[in-house]
């Protein structure tokens, strides 16, 4: 890898917004663009509308369930922690392999997604060369 700066994203809930952010972004950041141009959703030249859509989807549903902040409930919270973690595998595999992506759970912890299918690929080829 050069030493060019990774791009960083991450898919976390906020009140009213799309659930998916740019985290310190470098300084040729391409969501910097969108900001500029008129009548792009952004992040809309980078991934499918279907995962914006699902994304979005997401960070509603969890205004819907806000009472989890006041009535814990932990099948609620593992249902909203498995879905942002698959959000964020799928939001990892359309961006590629310039971009490290997170999640945050219900606490607020980024929790880093990992590339499991290259290193399963990379693992097996190891093991059948060695």
């Amino acid at each position: 890898m050069s030493g060019r700066a990774r791009h960083r994203a991450r898919v976390a809930f906020d009140w009213s917004a799309s659930g998916i952010w740019l985290d310190d972004p470098p300084s040729n950041s391409p969501t910097e663009e969108f900001a500029n141009r008129s009548g792009l959703r952004p992040w809309s030249e980078l991934v499918s509308r279907q995962l914006l859509d699902d994304i979005q989807q997401w960070n509603n549903d969890q205004d819907d369930v806000s009472r989890i902040w006041t009535d814990p409930d932990e099948t609620l919270e593992e249902e909203i922690r498995m879905r942002a973690r698959a959000l964020a595998e799928r939001l990892l595999d359309e961006l590629g392999c310039d971009w490290d992506v997170c999640y945050k759970d219900d606490r607020g912890v980024r929790i880093p997604v990992q590339r499991t299918q290259l290193l399963g690929l990379v693992s097996a080829l190891t093991v059948t060369s060695g």
